[in-house]
């Protein structure tokens, strides 16, 4: 009985043959190669409800993240970092940083600016403000980029 429910919800959760074509694309886009170092770093509304709230987790700064992924970066003896964001501004500023320090940057091509805003998303994807499709297919793409990384700064 294990067995079978291990096969179905492998099959449940599989990725389908288009959404591995676009995988396959963004990675090569993005420029991703391993070994890679994976760096979330959370902003757009995450940041203001978190303030809000004062509850939730809160963002922090660039200043933060870059001597970590350098550190990480010696120790797995790898260049490459990839780079998950939902700021442009953020995504720019911490892939130059790490430019600087001689590390390549791959990134998502998408227009970030869609995810900023005083609503969370799945409000602004109700309201039809926001395409739904772009927001969990980016989210997913990303995710499973980062899966691949041989190591990951991140906040929770």
């Amino acid at each position: 009985l294990f067995w079978w429910q291990s096969v179905f919800l492998d099959w449940v959760v599989a990725p389908s043959p288009d959404f591995l074509l676009k995988m396959r694309g963004a990675e090569a886009v993005s420029g991703f190669r391993r070994p890679a170092v994976g760096v979330h770093v959370r902003r757009g509304d995450s940041c203001f409800h978190a303030a809000q709230a004062g509850t939730r987790p809160t963002c922090r700064s660039l200043d933060e993240y870059a001597p970590h992924v350098i550190d990480m970066l010696g120790r797995y003896g790898g260049s490459h970092v990839h780079l998950s964001a939902d700021d442009q501004e953020a995504a720019e500023d911490l892939a130059g940083r790490l430019r600087g320090a001689g590390a390549t940057v791959s990134l998502l091509s998408f227009d970030r600016s869609i995810l900023q805003g005083d609503w969370f998303i799945e409000h602004r994807v109700e309201a039809g403000a926001l395409d739904p499709r772009l927001v969990i297919e980016s989210a997913l793409l990303d995710t499973l980029l980062l899966a691949q990384c041989d190591a990951l700064v991140l906040t929770l």
